[in-house]
């Protein structure tokens, strides 16, 4: 039995990589490749973030429980072989800390290969420039506004790139076959790389919605901060619920305060060319590998952090604030009268 096994890492698809999965059950089954129903397969069937079919494989590896590991990939190649198949596909975005942190997850599979539960392993990994995907994880994580200071976070919570690093030291021991790709926010592309380079069969019809996940601008997540330092947490809830069903394309360009976010972690970028190096070092194709543009040493004076709106953002949130007078802070105030301004034009 071959196991395909996806691993993240996340913010790069994985959500819709599954949902890709969940729908076209029948085709994986045509080619003889088992896809487990996990618990959360409603979700993945409707686009929405789940974790994956993996979820208590990874659960077991937290415990280092690998008696119960075995348990389940057992369970899922003997359903596999019930279905005449001679894959099974694990997905699970939560798997990949597990191998960077883990040495017992490789020792594991290869125990299941030298007792012939498996007959091959193939590994799927996603990777992403560190800047765009310090970003992306920030508008996740910072999207209740509880995140107060970007650089402190992005040097105190920021693991992916160690944990990357980890990941490739570990897997030079491993009999596992691994593919890596650079991340692009492309469907086509992602499905592509699954289904056609990956796992070698036809791409199935790509839904209309593209299952993309999302999130809330820098400057929306700035209007955030500033409501939970006053606890308003209903506010936020109304407001963000507003704000991400508001298309991209409404709303203001970034540029300079991304540009601004940059600088600030000018100087952990830069402390970070080792690990960078060190990852690239284990990605052969060129146009996979990480790359980082450290700005230079002398920043930029003109530029701060200036959140910017365009007029649908800000007639939302003057439409929330609104609703709570008593709520009244500098950063609103002159919100409010910008909007004024943009009205009278």
């Amino acid at each position: 039995m071959r196991l395909f096994l996806h691993i993240g890492y996340h913010k790069t698809g994985s959500s819709y990589i599954q949902t890709l999965f969940s729908t076209n059950r029948e085709l994986l089954l045509d080619h003889r490749i088992f896809y487990p129903i996990s618990k959360d397969d409603r979700k993945a069937k409707k686009g929405l973030i789940s974790p994956g079919n993996a979820i208590d494989l990874v659960h077991s590896f937290k415990k280092e429980d690998y008696k119960t590991a075995k348990m389940l990939l057992t369970n899922w190649v003997s359903h596999a072989k019930g279905h005449n198949c001679n894959a099974l596909l694990l997905s699970s975005e939560q798997l990949f800390p597990q191998f960077a942190k883990n040495n017992g997850v490789i020792e594991f599979l290869n125990e299941c290969l030298a007792n012939n539960i498996l007959s091959d392993v193939s590994g799927l990994i996603f990777v992403r420039d560190p800047i765009e995907h310090i970003f992306s994880l920030y508008k996740h994580k910072g999207k209740n506004g509880a995140i107060t200071n970007f650089s402190k976070w992005t040097e105190i919570n920021y693991k992916t790139l160690e944990e990357t690093g980890l990941f490739f030291d570990i897997i030079k021991s491993s009999p596992i076959s691994w593919t890596c790709k650079k991340y692009t926010k492309n469907p086509s592309f992602l499905s592509e790389v699954v289904f056609t380079n990956w796992l070698n069969i036809p791409v199935p019809e790509i839904p209309a919605n593209k299952y993309i996940n999302v999130s809330l601008t820098l400057s929306e997540i700035g209007v955030m901060r500033e409501l939970y330092k006053k606890r308003q947490y209903a506010l936020i809830t109304r407001l963000r619920k507003e704000l991400l069903e508001l298309p991209m394309d409404l709303k203001s360009n970034e540029v300079l305060l991304e540009q601004y976010y940059i600088q600030t972690i000018n100087p952990w970028l830069a402390s970070q060319k080792k690990v960078i190096d060190q990852v690239n070092s284990n990605i052969s194709r060129k146009e996979d590998q990480l790359s980082v543009e450290i700005l230079d040493k002398k920043n930029n004076k003109s530029l701060s952090e200036n959140l910017t709106f365009s007029p649908h953002q800000l007639s939302v949130i003057l439409k929330q604030l609104n609703s709570f007078p008593v709520y009244r802070t500098k950063l609103f105030d002159k919100v409010k009268k910008r909007l004024r301004k943009l009205a009278n034009r």
